[in-house]
């Protein structure tokens, strides 16, 4: 394999970083501006993600997840060449309905 790459020494270079605090041993994603005329180069990191949807849970079609934000995502996913799929669907919607977490919600609501 070909090395695309070029190496370059550029003495007395200072470097400037915008970045989180907790940044030792860790790879940071982010953009590069490099000044050779003034010898400057500036590092800054992306934005770090926030939080992610958690799983609750699956079935052979589906996938239902808690948001940050506390509401819930349902994505089905089915090719629509699947026999007997509107029953699989029904069945597997009746299922994700009975889920004990998402009662346990409503009957907080309720209270």
């Amino acid at each position: 394999m070909k090395n695309i790459f070029s190496y370059k020494s550029i003495p007395n270079m200072t470097v400037g970083m915008q970045s989180q605090q907790d940044r030792n041993l860790q790879v940071l994603h982010g953009k590069v501006i490099l000044n050779e005329e003034e010898s400057h180069l500036l590092f800054m990191q992306n934005t770090p993600r926030g939080p992610r949807s958690q799983e609750v849970m699956r079935t052979a079609h589906s996938r239902l997840v808690q948001t940050p934000q506390g509401g819930y995502t349902l994505t089905f996913r089915f090719s629509p060449n699947e026999g007997d799929l509107k029953k699989m669907l029904l069945e597997e919607m009746a299922r994700i309905i009975e889920n004990e977490l998402i009662n346990r919600k409503e009957d907080n609501d309720e209270v």
